[in-house]
Formats: C-alpha cells, sequence, structure tokens
C-alpha cells in the first residue's frame, strides 16, 4: 500500500477526524474532552481524547518520519515528547504517533487551572495533521511502509495518581519500578486479558487499548481501584 487508506486493516471505515467514542457510561460527548472514569484523592483514571494519532510500518518507517521533522526514540519499547509529540517505537520499524497536547500532566486538572489547555492542545493536533499529510505526500518513496489510522481503532487511559502503580501492578506483570520503568518506558503487555501498549509519563502512565475493549479495560481497573 503506497497511499493512505481510509479503511482500516480490516476493511472498516476510518474517520478523517478526531471520533466520537462513548465514555464508561455510554454518554457520547465532545471529541475534544477529556473523560473521567474515576478521580479519587489517590487514584484518577481519565480517557484522553482521540485526536489525530496514526501509526507507521515498514522499512523506512524511520527515515520518513525524520524527514518529516518528528523526533524519534532510539530504542525499542521508548517514546520520547518533543514540541508537543508523542512517539512511540514499537518495533525496529513501527511507530506510533500521537499528539501530547496537555503535556505529561493530568489533563483535567491543567484545563481548569488553564483556560488556554483546549487551545494548545488544539495546536498539537494541527502540528499531527500536518505530519501526517507530508507523510501521505511521501509514501511513495517508500513502497514498504503502512499508514496506520489509530484514531479511532484505539483508546487512550491515563492514570495518574499515588495509587497508579498499585493499580497496575494488580492487572499487569510488568515491572514498574522507577529504575525499570523510568518517564519514556513502553511496555507491551497483557492487561486483564487484553494486549496494550503502556507509555510511563513524568505524571503516570498512558493506556493504549483497542476501542472494542476500552469499556471492559476501564471498568475493570474501575473495579479493583475499588478495593485498593
Amino acid at each position: 500500500m503506497k497511499k493512505f487508506d481510509l479503511q482500516d486493516p480490516l476493511g472498516a471505515a476510518a474517520a478523517s477526524g478526531p471520533a466520537y467514542l462513548q465514555n464508561t457510561h455510554g454518554v457520547a460527548g465532545s471529541p475534544a474532552e477529556v473523560r473521567e472514569v474515576l478521580r479519587t484523592a489517590e487514584l484518577a483514571i481519565c480517557e484522553m481524547p482521540p485526536g489525530a494519532r496514526f501509526g507507521l510500518k515498514g522499512p523506512g518507517a524511520s527515515d520518513l518520519l525524520t524527514q518529516s521533522g518528528l523526533s524519534l526514540p532510539t530504542e525499542v519499547n521508548q517514546a520520547v515528547v518533543a514540541d508537543g509529540m508523542i512517539a512511540l517505537r514499537l518495533g525496529a520499524e513501527e511507530f506510533w504517533i500521537d499528539a501530547d497536547g496537555d503535556a505529561d500532566g493530568d489533563a483535567d486538572a491543567q484545563a481548569h487551572a488553564n483556560p488556554e489547555g483546549e487551545v494548545h492542545g488544539a495546536v498539537a493536533e494541527c502540528t499531527l495533521a500536518a505530519h501526517r499529510e507530508r507523510l501521505v505526500a511521501a509514501l511513495d518513496a517508500y513502497p514498504g511502509c503502512i499508514l496506520l489510522p489509530r484514531e479511532t481503532s484505539h483508546v487512550r487511559l491515563r492514570l495518574t495518581g499515588t495509587c497508579a502503580p498499585s493499580l497496575l501492578a494488580r492487572v499487569a506483570q510488568v515491572d514498574l519500578r522507577p529504575t525499570t520503568s523510568p518517564p519514556g518506558k513502553v511496555l507491551q503487555t497483557l492487561m486483564a486479558h487484553v494486549v496494550v501498549i503502556i507509555r510511563v509519563c513524568d505524571a503516570g502512565f498512558d493506556i493504549y487499548v483497542e476501542a472494542s475493549f476500552a469499556d471492559y479495560l476501564a471498568d475493570t481497573l474501575k473495579t479493583i481501584a475499588g478495593a485498593l
């Protein structure tokens, strides 16, 4: 596939912009909203806006992304944040690119503290969309690369708070000690029998999960959190 195809790998049409996703209570909301699943003094679980994230994989993917102006991790299972963009390296030539409109922080809290937070998020989304357009135009020179829409296929949950590591330790067999998994570490694992990608960030953890399992995983995390 040389050109970006608005059909995802399973043949379902992918949205050309941010999708309207359901929150854990089944209430539709604005695509720009951070949806709160749970908030206590020690733990917050939020569903981040879908944005225009995408994946790129295949021979030459790293060169193509670098030419687009993106900063990339040098090692597999690492992530870097630069210029409002998150780049996750999932394989030697496999990447996910996402907008980091809130930086590494509690998006909901920042929105209250900074009324312009939504503007910064919009700027990051526009930058991400611009990167994707440049990649689409350059794909002819990289016939082995595939550009994959990820704004509708996956949901990003953000866990913050002092209890976040304890919660993850109960549902995923991963080593979250700061010496082993510092900010920037990416873990590809199972969580409650669901395949997930975990990014360790300064504020806590971002969890990418397939959209069809997002409500199940959010509800599972919420239930287990009640027993902490």
